[in-house]
């Protein structure tokens, strides 16, 4: 996959927050269950990026719509929300630029909301097919291994894709579930939005593994009855079983490196 320049962050507090330039407005509203919704009222979105910044920690996301939501998952402490918009090239204006101090009440459920990267919510087909199939199952190690099944059996690896994919590309949940067909991007998001459906947290990683050596996407998946996170990776486990060559479902968190987490 090539390299996204997508970047993601965590707030929590009750408070609304309005950024004002000229007739155009910034709302910030943050919520105790790690997730900041922004909306802002500008034609030219495409112009419009968001820095979300903790001490050294920064992650850019470009405005795809007029109300988006973004994860916090930093840790606790002041992080800087920064409007930009493009002047020209890789010229950029601030229009606002606020700090919101963040209390974290569950770091663990800040991996269950739908943010602009997994976008989910239960009336989707894919939803609704993994909460069938994962019905009756109790134990959560159960559930992960129902959908990782499903998805390393049905859903293929898109070559042509990967080479024409855009830096702003967003996964979409049902398009990738109904074509049958994805990205790494796509795999890993599709993976966490169905985990994330049945209350499993789930981490959408992007970064460098020894399995090759272009930019991807996998999973961080927590099962609470362990107390632990494992890294499971649906994109280089479907090619595996396309051409039946076993696989274990959880990987060895040394063949990854983690360059940004959402």
């Amino acid at each position: 996959m090539k390299k996204m320049m997508l970047f993601f962050i965590f707030v929590f507090t009750t408070s609304l927050f309005n950024f004002s330039f000229g007739q155009n407005s910034m709302d910030i509203d943050t919520t105790n269950e790690g997730v900041v919704a922004i909306e802002y009222n500008e034609e030219k979105l495409d112009e419009i990026r968001i820095i979300i910044q903790k001490e050294s920690q920064k992650y850019v996301y470009h405005m795809h719509n007029a109300q988006e939501y973004f994860p916090l998952q930093m840790g606790e402490g002041v992080y800087t929300v920064t409007l930009l918009e493009n002047v020209s090239g890789n010229k950029y204006r601030v229009i606002s630029s606020e700090n919101i101090d963040v209390t974290i009440d569950n770091e663990n459920a800040v991996f269950l909301n739908s943010i602009q990267v997994i976008q989910w919510d239960d009336s989707m087909l894919a939803v609704k097919k993994i909460k069938q199939l994962v019905t009756g199952i109790e134990n959560d190690r159960e559930k992960i291994k129902v959908i990782y099944e499903y998805i390393i059996n049905n859903i293929e690896y898109d070559y042509y894709k990967a080479s024409i994919v855009k830096n702003d590309y967003l996964p979409e949940i049902e398009f990738i579930f109904n074509s049958k067909s994805g990205i790494c991007y796509d795999y890993a998001s599709l993976f966490a939005a169905m985990l994330r459906s049945v209350d499993i947290p789930t981490k959408l990683v992007m970064g460098y593994t020894t399995y090759f050596d272009d930019y991807h996407a996998w999973n961080e998946v927590y099962i609470s009855s362990e107390d632990k996170w494992i890294v499971i990776d649906t994109t280089i486990d479907a090619q595996y079983r396309q051409k039946d060559i076993d696989v274990n479902m959880e990987k060895n968190k040394s063949d990854y490196t983690n360059q940004r987490v959402y």
